[in-house]
């Protein structure tokens, strides 16, 4: 007979080889069978007096009944509630409030407005300037202006009435549309169109490419009219009907971007699904029986319906692109009820009882998941200290939602396993990571052999060491804000994608600056106000990514060069304000109301200049804001006391404001989650070696988020704000999981080079088979969704959950047979 601590088993249980007498094989054929061979069963925790944990688990299960149906009425409850879900973007939820930079767009929103869209009619040979084309413009911006929501006064185009070219007579100054009425026909018509076009200011490299081989449509919608799916599908229907052997029609801007993401909403919803087939796969394929198939996938649902519900009590809507976060605590339920069964099954492999088996395992991994469900609710609460509506919307509901899992992952999996039949097969599933020669064993024995034996150990810590430094250093070189060109949330080659890319190809630029010129009552008009405007213009045209810049200023200087028989010397802003005041209002002839709201306000006490930039990368965005804060620090371009420079609006001016909320948000964020893991494992484990291990490990965890992001070159920014953070508090369950069960193996068995494989060869073995169906459940986003944001989160999160995989197994093992601390001898405060 072998000795149980010398055979190299990590447990005293039924030898999974067969070996033993006839007497003892027979005996632990059936569930609960004992084995003579095996060491007699010690009680988990101690106690005087029963303990409180246990008579509580008792009365739970007396009462199941009960309990049972108050958390079916409880999920018929929230079941109701998702009616009232709202899976939409809100475009006011994506900015900072109370940003200098978002209150000048707020306060200014006709100078840019987001919901803007722009329509690129390219020629494959030649021009714009033959029939066809011109045709095709004019139709286009005839029909965008027929979509519903759009503002008819902000539709720009070389065939809109806003476009004029103004022109010196012997009547004095006119001004005429460009493209308005007949399209010309003849070639002395065409020639007089485009040499007009080449003479009015903001209409080369703005409207027409600089090759004149493409034009530009642009139009803006009111906000609170817009409904992104007919903006998405009305476009679309303009293309299919404009475009041609000879023409191709591209469509950019934020309606159409946000159209895009609902477009594939279905796609979204079948990725779902066919994950928790996936899951529920790998959970018939591991337990094999009912048990341990239906409970995961009942409360995988339930909690689905719970958080779902909670959503819509509270009235919230759930932005598209975050449903990553959602998908992963569902996969976190199916994870708190998978380390039950694992558990469940164990005890009753040992008692043979379902109330004993029930009951113990509740009081084993009730305040392991307890604390772990803490963490995670505290990882994504702490994150609604961001002034961005998004993401405290994020945060309410999942936070609610986390800690939800104490009653819809860890109560409902115990009531669950109490009523469904005990598995045939509970030998076979507890024993199957210590079947010698299988997959799992030599796994785990790898594993244990590099945690539990102090030259492993070492070199493994030093290892862990090395992964974080190098983690640190790729960490602190992440970007935030974009890293490419174009949206991260769509794949380069996507329509989408293609359109910034024309548009920045032929024309001065897709994102822009838009900065104002601010003072009293009629002050734009004055000279110091338009010299301002272009002084401001010349010093940003210095920056060689700049593609171009406009304001009402350069209409005025070519409206004052044709006053003066066109002397380009007099291209230039009058030098009294007096005379300012006569160009600008000659500069507005034929104009009606709206014409120019684009540039400047009615009153007259602000203009719009705006800067053209071909990408919103994060080194752009610094870039122009860095360059525009100089000109406002250098004390010699002054305008006046009534006249000063406000930053920043445009699609630059609101990233600046994303990217450097998000920015200083994140390290308070890392440092308050980081708090709050330290002080809640500190106090459960009474230790400050357990609560600092435990942060460390976390921390660590973020760092490794965060390498990965800058290799898979994803930014930091709205979106990934939370994953990031959610990554610090889940996938910290492991560890507490892990820990967990060591200090009850400590009660079996003190020898740390025994309890630390014993662990490992049960709850290690949990822990990697419920974060390999999460992955199986998630990296499905990755190769099947058309959204590359969501996609690259599938791997990201995927990644991050193999990573504290192989810090709770690896490192954590390690660390603790190294400092063999103290608090593993107390155990949990729970269990006291």
């Amino acid at each position: 007979m072998r000795n149980v601590e010398t055979d190299g088993r990590p447990f005293g249980r039924p030898l999974a080889d067969g070996s033993g007498s006839k007497e003892q094989r027979s005996h632990r054929s059936r569930p609960g069978g004992h084995d003579p061979t095996a060491r007699p069963r010690q009680p988990r925790f101690r106690h005087g007096k029963e303990n409180t944990m246990t008579r509580w688990a008792e009365r739970l299960y007396d009462y199941r009944l009960a309990a049972t149906i108050v958390v079916t009425l409880l999920t018929l409850f929230f079941a109701w509630e998702v009616r009232h879900l709202d899976i939409s973007t809100r475009f006011s939820d994506l900015y900072p409030r109370n940003h200098p930079y978002v209150k000048v767009f707020e306060k200014y929103p006709a100078f840019g407005s987001p919901f803007t869209i722009s329509l690129v009619i390219e020629v494959k040979k030649g021009t714009i300037y033959n029939p066809k084309t011109l045709e095709k413009i004019q139709e286009a911006t005839r029909l965008v202006d027929l979509i519903s929501g759009v503002d008819h006064d902000q539709i720009l185009s070389i065939a809109s009435r806003k476009v004029k070219h103004v022109e010196a007579t012997v009547g004095g100054i006119q001004a005429a549309n460009l493209l308005v009425g007949a399209v010309p026909n003849t070639a002395e018509e065409i020639a007089k169109l485009r040499e007009n076009a080449r003479a009015t200011g903001g209409v080369v490299g703005t409207l027409v490419s600089f090759k004149e081989d493409a034009a530009l449509i642009q139009a803006t919608f009111i906000e609170r009219l817009t409904d992104f799916d007919v903006i998405f599908t009305s476009v679309n229907d303009i293309i299919k009907k404009l475009q041609d052997a000879d023409h191709e029609i591209h469509a950019a801007g934020q309606p159409m971007l946000t159209g895009w993401v609902y477009h594939y909403q279905k796609e979204m919803y079948l990725i779902f699904g066919l994950g928790l087939i996936a899951m529920g796969f790998f959970l018939v394929l591991h337990f094999r029986n009912v048990a341990g198939v239906v409970a995961p996938l009942v409360v995988g649902i339930g909690s689905a319906i719970w958080g779902f519900g909670f959503a819509g009590l509270l009235g919230y809507n759930l932005d598209p692109l975050i449903i990553v976060v959602p998908v992963l605590l569902v996969a976190r339920a199916l994870s708190h009820s998978v380390q039950m069964c694992e558990r469940y099954f164990e005890i009753y492999n040992d008692v043979g009882d379902i109330r004993k088996a029930s009951v113990e395992s509740l009081v084993s991994l009730f305040p392991p998941g307890v604390v772990g469900i803490l963490c995670d609710a505290a990882g994504l609460f702490i994150i609604a200290i961001a002034p961005i509506r998004l993401i405290e919307k994020l945060a309410y509901v999942c936070g609610l939602w986390s800690l939800s899992l104490v009653i819809t992952a860890v109560v409902l999996t115990f009531l669950l396993l109490s009523y469904l039949p005990p598995p045939k097969n509970v030998q076979k599933v507890v024993l199957s990571s210590e079947r010698k020669g299988g997959l799992l064993y030599r796994i785990f024995s790898f594993i244990a052999l590099f945690s539990s034996t102090p030259r492993w150990s070492i070199a493994t810590c030093a290892f862990f060491l090395a992964v974080t430094i190098g983690s640190g250093w790729w960490a602190f070189n992440r970007s935030v804000g974009d890293v490419n060109p174009g949206t991260p949330l769509l794949w380069p080659d996507s329509p989408y994608n293609t359109a910034i890319r024309k548009i920045n190809e032929r024309f001065a630029g897709f994102d822009v600056l838009q900065v104002v010129v601010e003072g009293k009552a009629e002050s734009i008009k004055t000279s110091d106000g338009l010299n301002l405007m272009q002084r401001f213009q010349r010093h940003m045209e210095l920056d060689p990514e700049v593609g171009a810049t406009f304001s009402f200023a350069d209409q005025v200087s070519q409206v004052n060069r044709l006053f003066h028989g066109g002397f380009p010397k007099w291209n230039v802003i009058p030098e009294t304000n007096a005379d300012s005041a006569m160009i600008f209002q000659l500069s507005m002839t034929g104009s009606s109301p709206g014409d120019f709201d684009r540039l400047f306000t009615r009153d007259f006490t602000a203009g719009n200049v705006t800067v053209w930039y071909k990408d919103h990368r994060s080194d752009t965005v610094e870039r122009a804001l860095r360059r525009a804060s100089s000109f406002m620090a250098d004390k010699g371009v002054d305008g006046g006391d009534d006249l000063k420079v406000r930053l920043a609006s445009g699609t630059i001016g609101l990233l600046g404001a994303l990217n450097d909320t998000i920015g200083r948000l994140e390290i308070l964020t890392v440092i308050l989650i980081s708090l709050v893991i330290f002080a809640i494992t500190t106090f459960i484990y009474r230790s400050f070696t357990a609560g600092l291990l435990l942060t460390v490990i976390s921390n660590t965890a973020y760092l490794i988020t965060s390498a990965i992001m800058y290799h898979l070159e994803i930014g930091l920014d709205v979106n990934t704000l939370p994953i990031g953070a959610v990554g610090m508090g889940i996938g910290i369950d492991y560890n507490i999981y892990l820990m967990s069960r060591m200090c009850e193996e400590y009660r079996i068995n003190p020898n740390y080079s025994k309890l630390i494989p014993a662990s490992i060869f049960t709850t290690g073995k949990a822990i990697f088979f419920t974060a390999t169906t999460m992955v199986v459940g998630i990296i499905l986003w990755y190769f099947m969704s058309s959204l590359r944001f969501q996609a690259e989160m599938g791997l990201l999160l995927s990644a991050v959950m193999l990573a504290h995989v192989i810090l709770a197994l690896f490192f954590q093992s390690a660390f603790m047979l190294i400092l063999q601390p103290k608090f593993i001898q107390k155990g949990l405060f729970f269990h006291h």
